[in-house]
C-alpha cells in the first residue's frame, strides 16, 4: 500500500485526486491539507511513502513548506 499525503488548494482537484486514489488498491490518501504551513510537522506525523504537494498556495507554498524538511530544498 502507497500512503499518500497531499497538500494542494485547489478544491476541485484535490477531490479528483482523492476519488481517483480511492478507485485504486495499491494507493490511500491519509491526510490532505490547503496550505504547506507546519508541512515538516505533517509529513514526520503520517510517514507518507509519497507527498504531492501543490508549489503555489496561500499561507505558505509548496517551495517554503518543504525548505524546513531535511530532503527539501
Amino acid at each position: 500500500m502507497i500512503r499518500v499525503l497531499l497538500f494542494e488548494d485547489n478544491t476541485d482537484l484535490a477531490e479528483s485526486l482523492a476519488e481517483l486514489m480511492k478507485d485504486t488498491d495499491d494507493i490511500r490518501l491519509i491526510a490532505h491539507y490547503t496550505n504547506a504551513q507546519k508541512a515538516e510537522k505533517h509529513v514526520s506525523y503520517h510517514h507518507p511513502d509519497v507527498v504531492l504537494m501543490d508549489i503555489d498556495m496561500p499561507v505558505e507554498n509548496g517551495l517554503a513548506g518543504l525548505a524546513g524538511h531535511p530532503r527539501g530544498g
